[in-house]
Protein backbone atom coordinates (compact mmCIF):
# COMPACT_ATOMS: atom_id res chain seq x y z
CA UNK A 1 0.00 0.00 0.00
CA UNK A 2 1.21 3.49 -0.80
CA UNK A 3 1.25 6.34 1.69
CA UNK A 4 -1.87 7.89 0.12
CA UNK A 5 -3.67 4.58 0.54
CA UNK A 6 -2.95 4.72 4.29
CA UNK A 7 -4.81 8.02 4.34
CA UNK A 8 -7.68 6.54 2.35
CA UNK A 9 -7.85 3.54 4.67
CA UNK A 10 -7.93 5.79 7.74
CA UNK A 11 -10.83 7.72 6.20
CA UNK A 12 -12.64 4.45 5.44
CA UNK A 13 -12.31 3.23 9.04
CA UNK A 14 -13.58 6.59 10.29
CA UNK A 15 -16.55 6.46 7.90
CA UNK A 16 -17.63 3.24 9.65
CA UNK A 17 -17.53 5.05 12.98
CA UNK A 18 -14.23 3.60 14.18
CA UNK A 19 -12.09 5.98 16.28
CA UNK A 20 -8.73 6.23 14.53
CA UNK A 21 -5.47 8.01 15.31
CA UNK A 22 -2.03 8.14 13.66
CA UNK A 23 1.04 6.07 14.53
CA UNK A 24 4.60 6.95 13.60
CA UNK A 25 5.50 5.50 10.16
CA UNK A 26 6.62 1.88 10.36
CA UNK A 27 5.86 1.59 14.10
CA UNK A 28 3.13 0.93 16.65
CA UNK A 29 3.95 4.16 18.52
CA UNK A 30 1.31 6.94 18.55
CA UNK A 31 2.29 10.25 16.99
CA UNK A 32 2.94 12.45 20.03
CA UNK A 33 0.78 15.40 19.01
CA UNK A 34 -2.22 13.17 18.26
CA UNK A 35 -2.94 12.38 21.90
CA UNK A 36 -2.91 8.64 21.19
CA UNK A 37 -5.97 6.45 21.51
CA UNK A 38 -7.56 8.80 24.05
CA UNK A 39 -8.08 11.36 21.28
CA UNK A 40 -8.97 8.85 18.57
CA UNK A 41 -11.80 10.11 16.38
CA UNK A 42 -14.05 9.33 13.44
CA UNK A 43 -14.15 13.01 12.42
CA UNK A 44 -13.05 13.02 8.75
CA UNK A 45 -11.64 16.54 9.00
CA UNK A 46 -9.31 15.59 11.83
CA UNK A 47 -8.35 12.38 10.04
CA UNK A 48 -7.43 14.43 6.97
CA UNK A 49 -5.32 16.80 9.02
CA UNK A 50 -3.39 13.97 10.68
CA UNK A 51 -2.63 12.06 7.50
CA UNK A 52 -1.93 15.11 5.34
CA UNK A 53 0.80 15.94 7.85
CA UNK A 54 2.19 12.42 7.44
CA UNK A 55 0.68 10.36 4.61
CA UNK A 56 2.85 7.34 5.47
CA UNK A 57 1.64 7.17 9.08
CA UNK A 58 0.33 3.84 10.32
CA UNK A 59 -3.25 3.53 11.58
CA UNK A 60 -4.37 2.82 15.13
CA UNK A 61 -7.94 2.16 16.26
CA UNK A 62 -9.04 2.62 19.87
CA UNK A 63 -10.59 -0.65 20.99
CA UNK A 64 -13.59 -1.22 23.24
CA UNK A 65 -17.23 -0.22 23.07
CA UNK A 66 -16.77 2.34 20.27
CA UNK A 67 -15.25 -0.20 17.87
CA UNK A 68 -14.31 -3.80 18.66
CA UNK A 69 -12.27 -5.93 21.05
CA UNK A 70 -9.17 -7.82 19.92
CA UNK A 71 -7.53 -11.03 21.05
CA UNK A 72 -3.83 -10.61 20.25
CA UNK A 73 -1.80 -13.81 19.86
CA UNK A 74 2.00 -13.54 19.87
CA UNK A 75 3.98 -16.12 17.95
CA UNK A 76 6.50 -16.70 20.74
CA UNK A 77 9.75 -15.41 19.27
CA UNK A 78 12.67 -14.06 21.34
CA UNK A 79 12.34 -16.73 24.02
CA UNK A 80 8.66 -16.08 24.72
CA UNK A 81 6.10 -18.92 24.83
CA UNK A 82 3.97 -19.34 21.73
CA UNK A 83 0.53 -17.80 22.05
CA UNK A 84 -0.77 -20.38 19.58
CA UNK A 85 -0.56 -23.05 22.30
CA UNK A 86 -2.95 -21.00 24.43
CA UNK A 87 -5.15 -20.23 21.41
CA UNK A 88 -5.59 -23.92 20.62
CA UNK A 89 -6.42 -24.65 24.26
CA UNK A 90 -9.02 -21.88 24.28
CA UNK A 91 -10.58 -23.23 21.09
CA UNK A 92 -10.79 -26.74 22.53
CA UNK A 93 -12.44 -25.34 25.64
CA UNK A 94 -15.05 -23.39 23.66
CA UNK A 95 -13.78 -19.99 24.82
CA UNK A 96 -13.23 -18.51 21.34
CA UNK A 97 -16.67 -17.39 20.07
CA UNK A 98 -17.59 -16.09 16.62
CA UNK A 99 -15.17 -13.39 15.50
CA UNK A 100 -15.49 -10.84 12.72
CA UNK A 101 -11.96 -10.87 11.28
CA UNK A 102 -8.67 -12.70 11.67
CA UNK A 103 -5.45 -10.93 10.67
CA UNK A 104 -1.78 -11.81 10.44
CA UNK A 105 0.54 -9.39 12.23
CA UNK A 106 4.04 -8.44 11.01
CA UNK A 107 5.68 -10.47 13.79
CA UNK A 108 3.86 -13.69 12.88
CA UNK A 109 1.05 -13.40 15.39
CA UNK A 110 -2.71 -13.09 14.94
CA UNK A 111 -5.43 -10.56 15.75
CA UNK A 112 -9.06 -11.72 16.17
CA UNK A 113 -11.77 -9.05 16.40
CA UNK A 114 -14.90 -9.44 18.52
CA UNK A 115 -17.86 -7.32 19.54
CA UNK A 116 -16.73 -4.16 21.34
CA UNK A 117 -17.32 -4.23 25.08
CA UNK A 118 -16.79 -2.34 28.33
CA UNK A 119 -14.18 -4.86 29.51
CA UNK A 120 -10.70 -3.55 30.34
CA UNK A 121 -7.64 -4.46 28.31
CA UNK A 122 -5.49 -7.21 29.80
CA UNK A 123 -2.42 -9.35 29.30
CA UNK A 124 -1.31 -12.88 30.11
CA UNK A 125 2.45 -12.57 29.68
CA UNK A 126 3.20 -16.23 30.42
CA UNK A 127 0.86 -17.30 27.61
CA UNK A 128 1.73 -14.55 25.06
CA UNK A 129 -1.93 -13.53 24.89
CA UNK A 130 -3.09 -9.91 25.03
CA UNK A 131 -6.61 -8.52 25.11
CA UNK A 132 -7.32 -5.10 23.61
CA UNK A 133 -10.56 -3.53 24.80
CA UNK A 134 -11.29 -0.38 26.86
CA UNK A 135 -8.03 1.47 27.51
CA UNK A 136 -6.28 -0.08 24.53
CA UNK A 137 -5.71 0.13 20.81
CA UNK A 138 -4.70 -2.01 17.89
CA UNK A 139 -2.72 -1.42 14.69
CA UNK A 140 -4.71 -2.23 11.55
CA UNK A 141 -4.17 -2.92 7.87
CA UNK A 142 -2.62 -1.54 5.65
CA UNK A 143 -0.12 -0.47 8.31
CA UNK A 144 3.38 -1.93 8.19
CA UNK A 145 6.01 -2.48 10.87
CA UNK A 146 9.61 -3.08 9.83
CA UNK A 147 8.38 -3.29 6.24
CA UNK A 148 5.92 -6.12 6.95
CA UNK A 149 2.14 -5.55 6.70
CA UNK A 150 -0.86 -6.34 8.83
CA UNK A 151 -3.10 -8.48 6.63
CA UNK A 152 -6.72 -9.62 7.03
CA UNK A 153 -6.86 -13.33 6.18
CA UNK A 154 -10.46 -14.11 7.16
CA UNK A 155 -13.57 -11.93 7.22
CA UNK A 156 -16.85 -13.38 8.49
CA UNK A 157 -20.06 -11.70 7.38
CA UNK A 158 -21.89 -12.43 10.60
CA UNK A 159 -22.40 -10.48 13.80
CA UNK A 160 -19.35 -11.06 16.03
CA UNK A 161 -19.82 -12.34 19.57
CA UNK A 162 -18.53 -10.86 22.82
CA UNK A 163 -15.29 -12.41 24.08
CA UNK A 164 -15.31 -13.21 27.82
CA UNK A 165 -11.81 -12.15 28.88
CA UNK A 166 -12.32 -13.04 32.54
CA UNK A 167 -13.26 -16.59 31.55
CA UNK A 168 -10.03 -16.81 29.54
CA UNK A 169 -8.00 -15.55 32.51
CA UNK A 170 -9.66 -18.08 34.82
CA UNK A 171 -8.97 -20.90 32.39
CA UNK A 172 -5.36 -20.11 31.50
CA UNK A 173 -4.18 -18.62 34.77
CA UNK A 174 -6.41 -19.63 37.69
CA UNK A 175 -3.78 -18.59 40.24
CA UNK A 176 -4.02 -15.00 38.98
CA UNK A 177 -7.78 -15.03 39.50
CA UNK A 178 -7.31 -16.21 43.08
CA UNK A 179 -4.76 -13.48 43.73
CA UNK A 180 -7.09 -10.79 42.39
CA UNK A 181 -9.94 -12.05 44.60
CA UNK A 182 -7.76 -11.42 47.63
CA UNK A 183 -6.62 -8.00 46.35
CA UNK A 184 -9.61 -6.55 44.49
CA UNK A 185 -8.69 -2.84 44.14
CA UNK A 186 -10.87 -0.40 42.22
CA UNK A 187 -10.25 1.05 38.77
CA UNK A 188 -9.53 4.37 40.47
CA UNK A 189 -6.94 2.68 42.69
CA UNK A 190 -5.22 1.19 39.65
CA UNK A 191 -5.22 4.49 37.77
CA UNK A 192 -3.82 6.23 40.84
CA UNK A 193 -0.97 3.72 41.12
CA UNK A 194 -0.03 4.16 37.45
CA UNK A 195 -0.06 7.93 37.87
CA UNK A 196 2.03 7.77 41.05
CA UNK A 197 4.76 5.74 39.37
CA UNK A 198 4.64 7.87 36.21
CA UNK A 199 5.07 11.10 38.19
CA UNK A 200 8.03 9.59 40.01
CA UNK A 201 9.53 8.62 36.66
CA UNK A 202 9.16 12.19 35.37
CA UNK A 203 11.57 13.36 38.06
CA UNK A 204 14.44 11.03 37.20
CA UNK A 205 17.80 12.61 36.47
CA UNK A 206 20.30 12.01 33.58
CA UNK A 207 22.01 8.63 33.82
CA UNK A 208 19.07 7.08 35.66
CA UNK A 209 16.21 7.53 33.21
CA UNK A 210 16.31 4.27 31.25
CA UNK A 211 16.87 2.07 34.29
CA UNK A 212 14.09 3.89 36.10
CA UNK A 213 11.72 3.31 33.18
CA UNK A 214 12.55 -0.40 33.18
CA UNK A 215 11.91 -0.55 36.92
CA UNK A 216 8.62 1.36 36.62
CA UNK A 217 7.35 -0.86 33.81
CA UNK A 218 8.39 -4.00 35.69
CA UNK A 219 6.47 -2.88 38.78
CA UNK A 220 3.34 -2.31 36.71
CA UNK A 221 3.76 -5.77 35.15
CA UNK A 222 3.95 -7.31 38.62
CA UNK A 223 0.84 -5.40 39.67
CA UNK A 224 -0.94 -6.43 36.44
CA UNK A 225 -1.39 -2.78 35.49
CA UNK A 226 0.69 -2.48 32.32
CA UNK A 227 -2.08 -2.02 29.76
CA UNK A 228 -1.91 0.27 26.72
CA UNK A 229 -2.98 3.31 28.73
CA UNK A 230 -0.23 2.69 31.30
CA UNK A 231 2.34 2.21 28.52
CA UNK A 232 1.43 5.56 26.98
CA UNK A 233 1.63 7.24 30.39
CA UNK A 234 5.15 5.86 30.96
CA UNK A 235 6.20 6.95 27.48
CA UNK A 236 4.86 10.45 28.15
CA UNK A 237 6.75 10.54 31.46
CA UNK A 238 9.96 9.49 29.70
CA UNK A 239 9.52 12.21 27.08
CA UNK A 240 9.16 14.76 29.87
CA UNK A 241 12.26 13.62 31.73
CA UNK A 242 14.33 13.71 28.53
CA UNK A 243 15.02 10.00 28.01
CA UNK A 244 17.75 9.65 25.40
CA UNK A 245 16.31 7.89 22.36
CA UNK A 246 12.84 9.30 22.94
CA UNK A 247 9.68 7.34 22.22
CA UNK A 248 11.38 4.47 20.40
CA UNK A 249 13.78 3.81 23.27
CA UNK A 250 10.92 4.04 25.78
CA UNK A 251 8.91 1.49 23.76
CA UNK A 252 11.88 -0.90 23.65
CA UNK A 253 12.51 -0.61 27.38
CA UNK A 254 8.86 -1.13 28.31
CA UNK A 255 8.59 -4.11 25.96
CA UNK A 256 11.70 -5.63 27.53
CA UNK A 257 10.21 -5.23 31.00
CA UNK A 258 6.88 -6.72 29.90
CA UNK A 259 8.68 -9.80 28.57
CA UNK A 260 10.24 -10.35 31.98
CA UNK A 261 13.83 -10.13 30.83
CA UNK A 262 16.71 -10.04 33.33
CA UNK A 263 16.79 -6.86 35.36
CA UNK A 264 18.18 -3.79 33.67
CA UNK A 265 21.69 -3.09 35.07
CA UNK A 266 20.46 0.16 36.63
CA UNK A 267 16.89 -0.87 37.33
CA UNK A 268 17.34 -1.57 41.04
CA UNK A 269 19.39 1.45 42.02
CA UNK A 270 17.71 4.13 44.10
CA UNK A 271 14.12 3.26 43.36
CA UNK A 272 12.71 3.33 46.89
CA UNK A 273 11.74 6.91 46.11
CA UNK A 274 8.68 5.56 44.31
CA UNK A 275 7.40 4.11 47.57
CA UNK A 276 8.43 0.50 46.97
Amino acid sequence: MSASENHEAARAYASHGYPVFPLAPGTKVPVAESGGFKDATSDPNQVDRWWKEGPDRNIGIATGERSFDVLDIDNGKAGKPSGYVALNELKRSGLIPQYRTASHTPSGGMHFTFKGSEQKSGRLVNHSVDYRAEGGYVVVTPSKVDGRPYEVVQRNRVEPARLDWEAIVRHLQPERTAQRQHSPGTAADRDSEVERIARWLEGRSPGDRNGSLFWAASRLVEKQLLDDAARQRLIAASERNGLRGGVREAERTISSASRGRDAHPKATQGHREAGE
